[in-house]
């Protein structure tokens, strides 16, 4: 099956994993959104974080999002109502990234400091 679709991801997020992307894009079910979900407090208001910005979002994404925006601000979270949504749970993701690497943020001084400590520990 074909299907057009984007690839959304942080410029934060320096420890891409091709493996769980190549999963993700390999699924091959109904729906319109491919997204890692971890456990944890969440700025999303809830013990779960779905990773909107490692995530794939499908053509059929387009309308649905274009009516949200019609109605002003928007985030992701905001249309995932009108869509259907493929959430891979920490047993998914950590088959193909262990230690959730790939879902870091380095968005702080502190984040940037063990990324680097993290990349040091792979040179090893």
């Amino acid at each position: 099956m074909f299907w057009v679709a984007l690839l959304v991801v942080a410029c934060d997020h320096p420890f891409l994993n091709v493996d769980l992307l190549r999963h993700m894009a390999q699924i091959d079910e109904e729906c319109d959104v491919i997204i890692p979900r971890t456990l944890g407090a969440s700025r999303q208001g809830s013990a779960v974080t779905l990773q909107t910005l490692y995530a794939i979002y499908r053509a059929t994404c387009r309308e649905p999002l274009a009516k949200v925006l019609e109605r002003g601000y928007a985030t992701a979270m905001d249309f995932f109502g009108l869509v259907r949504v493929r959430a891979l749970n920490e047993p998914e993701l950590r088959r193909f990234d262990p230690n959730l690497e790939s879902l870091i943020s380095v968005n702080t001084p502190e984040a940037l400091t063990m990324a680097k400590q993290r990349l040091a520990k792979r040179a090893d």
